[in-house]
């Protein structure tokens, strides 16, 4: 192995005073980054780093001149090269001065947020989104060069796994002493070769809210009995750490999301797609409601000691959803069929609980124990006011629908670990899942019972798998996991047919996985046999063998990463398709059990490129993705009577799936006017033969591209400017008939902020169009506080100039589809405004 060079010395100014936090990096002959350094108090630095001939230094700081030292050919066969490096003041601004980073160790990015004009009631959000060399989206996604980063510590202690968006909206920059990346993150209880390593993001808080109870209460109150009630506490200390949230009100704000708590709840056994419609409804965000109650409870335990470690989840969530609406309903040559006007009420109440418990009994050796309790009541009802047109002939009727379901789902899994040698590792897992609903539909026409339905549905599932590796070295290490799995499902009507399926799979799966292959590739590819053996009604008997297959691999350097996935996996439709079944709302599916007897296969293929450069505050990706399903289930229109869509289910041959995503950030002007710049872009391509109402099979298109920007000032002053222009169109063909839409969002924002105040004015401008129908909106949102010691003082507005009637807007959001063989347009026609003053105590 070659032998490093160390690179030593001291950085001072033409006064031969030290410099502490000048950045000096190593480049090769490429300009490659291969190490860099930042002086400490001393104004010392070291770089320790093998040397090759055309290597050089490149010296920065706030205020100086970059200077560039070039490496003799000499200086390689040193193994100490000593060099002190002085730097001349800068006259004019530089552009290229590192802003945001320390480096303290192997693989941690530390972030410094003293140049971001933060203030103490900052969310952890906001720090984020400052950050350009970070992505953060709407739903807790958080993206660091390409991977996403799932699991949150505080103090280096694990605190927010799959919760994001908790640590997002509730964690403040009072409490925050700094921000890193782990690149190279390990779990203390797990027990491998070293192989498996995540990108996690660290919080490191200030020593007055360590092992101490911190949080904060608020209260809002205003217009039209508008409201908010919420609190948070967190205790953060070396054995235990611990959370608790509260929100009760009704202008429409979460705090969690379906996406985290599925990671949470659902990465072990799936969700039916009575539990997954239940839970998407808790926490689906539209601001075109109107009336939005939202009212949920968190408590999260961690608790850490050298040979146990437990995490315990617990929620309450309880939404009341009103949503207003408009519906067009029209045959492919545009002859209309309905137009109705609706209002949908989305009410539950959700017990969700989550605990693992790990027991270390030796450095080699691990058990596990986890498992899951939910209980979903579900209460939705929808009021329709119609027209009809059939046969030259206009008639109005009312329909009233229910969908109400009580939904009680376990899961629980016991594992072990164990390293039986240095090169050989045994690991072992057996878990059992059940779920039992009941489901209560029904549709009344003008206040008689048109259609109804009532089931009961199970479904029982346990799993045992077993997974021998063996470490070769850590370019190669081989594994084989036999598993066996069996399920039954069943779906139950006294009066109405039922239907049952039972399966058994068995897989036999090799795998192989590497890391720092040829220096710098990770790797793993796993593939194998898969027989399933499923039955029908007890009856019907099918038998396939199955090849799943699962690639990964990449390339990583300093500033830039590749990665690339190949994945083949299946699923089995759900089982309602082989019944008639009435879905939300007024919808009428035909199916039958023929649609039950073929498995969907997926293929994905994934690939895309990172660079992120901290030095430079500059980051940029581009990835793109193709997936191809096969034997998917799609909908067939096939007439409207009373109001209600009769559908027919099939079986189509494919949908593919095309898409490119590309984004650039940077802060540009770091010294004399910081501006953080993003630019996005967004292409899909999707495509699948189509049945429409007159049987015909045509090709179905969909193109959408999607452009944003936004860029925000961060000068070291009272006000900032923020920008943001979001554009969506997408043109639907399906046969010889084209529907196009257009979704433009424009933001302009005012930001205030000082030792005390903090505010956003944001004018707020929507141009939309759908085919030939164009909308426009313009609203005003206001958000403005105080702060004076532990008191914060606010007002806050939503949609402020609808709440005074200054703009007359009529409709919200479009929604077009025609993929059924019939075009449906919806239009949101309500909007939630408020305008509420607020108290918030920090303790």
């Amino acid at each position: 192995m070659a032998q490093s060079n160390q690179i030593n010395g001291f950085i001072t100014n033409e006064n031969n005073e030290i410099i502490n936090g000048a950045t000096i990096v190593l480049y090769d002959l490429n300009k490659n980054i291969i190490d860099y350094a930042i002086t400490d108090q001393k104004g010392y630095y070291l770089i320790s780093s093998k040397i090759e001939t055309g290597y050089f230094l490149e010296v920065s700081y706030l205020g100086y001149e970059k200077k560039t030292v070039n490496l003799s050919i000499n200086d390689t066969n040193k193994d100490i090269i000593s060099l002190d490096i002085t730097l001349t003041e800068e006259t004019n601004h530089l552009d290229e001065v590192v802003l945001l980073l320390r480096k303290e160790e192997k693989d941690t990015v530390n972030f410094d947020l003293q140049k971001l004009n933060l203030q103490d009631n900052d969310k952890l959000k906001e720090i984020l989104e400052k950050l350009p060399n970070l992505q953060v989206g709407e739903d807790g996604v958080i993206i660091y060069k390409g991977n996403n980063i799932n699991k949150i510590l505080v103090n280096k202690k694990e605190t927010f796994e799959n919760q994001n968006s908790l640590a997002l909206e509730n964690i403040e920059n009072r409490l925050i002493e700094g921000l890193s990346v782990i690149n190279n993150y390990q779990d203390e209880f797990s027990v491998d070769f070293d192989l498996q390593e995540e990108t996690v993001l660290n919080i490191e808080t200030k020593e007055e809210f360590k092992n101490v109870i911190t949080g904060d209460l608020q209260t809002k109150y205003g217009h039209k009995d508008k409201y908010e009630l919420k609190g948070s506490g967190f205790l953060f200390s070396e054995s235990l750490n611990a959370f608790s949230t509260a929100n009760f009100n009704n202008i429409g704000k979460t705090v969690v999301n379906y996406r985290e708590l599925g990671a949470a709840f659902n990465d072990k056994q799936n969700f039916s797609i009575y539990s997954q419609r239940s839970l998407q409804s808790l926490f689906s965000t539209n601001e075109n409601l109107r009336k939005d109650e939202y009212n949920s409870i968190n408590l999260t335990l961690k608790k850490n000691s050298s040979k146990f470690k437990s995490s315990l989840l617990l929620y309450y969530i309880s939404p009341n959803r009103i949503n207003s609406s408009t519906q067009q309903l029209s045959s492919l040559d545009g002859t209309p069929l309905l137009q109705g006007n609706s209002s949908l009420q989305a009410k539950s109440s959700s017990y969700l609980g989550y605990f693992k418990s790990q027991y270390k009994k030796s450095k080699n050796t691990v058990f596990s124990l986890e498992g899951n309790l939910n209980l979903i009541n579900a209460d939705n009802r929808n009021t329709e006011k119609n027209t009809l047109y059939s046969n030259d002939q206009t008639i109005e009727n009312n329909l009233f629908s229910t969908y109400n379901s009580k939904i009680f789902s376990g899961f629980a899994q016991l594992g072990v670990t164990s390293k039986l040698s240095d090169k050989l590792l045994w690991n072992a897992e057996g878990s059992f899942f059940m779920e039992r609903n009941k489901l209560d539909d029904d549709i009344f026409l003008n206040e008689d019972l048109y259609q109804t339905q009532y089931f009961d549905f199970s479904k029982y599932n346990y799993d045992i798998q077993s997974t021998l590796s063996y470490n070769y070295n850590d370019q190669f290490t081989p594994s084989i996991r036999i598993a066996y799995n069996g399920e039954k499902s069943q779906l139950d009507n006294d009066d109405l047919q039922s239907i049952s399926r039972t399966i058994n799979t068995t897989d036999i799966i090799t795998k192989i996985t590497g890391k720092n292959l040829l220096g710098k590739i990770n790797y793993f590819l796993s593939g194998g046999v898969r027989l399933n053996q499923f039955e029908l009604d007890n009856s019907k008997s099918i038998e396939e063998f199955l090849i799943p297959l699962n690639i990964f691999s990449e390339y990583e350097r300093d500033v830039w990463r590749i990665a690339a996935s190949v994945k083949r996996s299946f699923e089995f439709n759900d089982l309602y398709y082989g019944l008639t079944t009435i879905q939300p709302f007024n919808r009428l599916v035909q199916g039958n059990s023929g649609l039950l007897e073929n498995l969907q296969t997926k293929n994905n293929y994934q690939i895309g490129y990172y660079y992120n450069n901290i030095f430079d505050a500059e980051s940029y990706s581009i990835s793109t993705s193709y997936s191809d399903t096969k034997n998917p289930i799609e909908l067939q229109f096939i007439s409207q009577d009373n109001g209600v869509s009769t559908l027919k289910a099939y079986k189509t041959d494919y949908t593919r799936k095309f898409n490119i995503n590309g984004k650039y950030a940077k802060t540009l002007f770091p010294i004399d006017f910081p501006l953080n710049t993003s630019i996005g872009l967004s292409y899909l391509k999707q495509t699948f033969p189509a049945i429409i109402a007159d049987g015909q099979e045509v090709l179905s298109k969909q193109n959408a591209i999607s452009p944003k920007f936004e860029i925000e000032s961060l000068i070291d002053f009272i006000l900032n400017v923020r920008l943001s222009s979001n554009l969506k169109y997408s043109d639907n063909v399906l046969g010889n008939n084209n529907y196009h839409s257009r979704y433009t969002r424009s933001i302009a924002s005012l930001l205030l902020k000082n030792d005390h105040w903090d505010g956003k004015l944001s004018f707020i401008y929507d141009d939309n169009l759908v085919n030939d129908q164009k909308f426009q909106r313009k609203n005003i949102n206001l958000d403005l506080s105080y702060s004076w010691k532990k008191f914060t003082f606010s007002l806050e507005s939503r949609h402020l100039f609808e709440l005074l009637d200054i703009f007359q807007n009529e409709a919200y959001n479009f929604e077009i589809y025609s993929n059924e063989g019939v075009v449906s347009t919806i239009i949101n026609d309500a909007s939630l405004n408020y305008l509420i003053l607020g108290l918030k105590y920090n303790f």
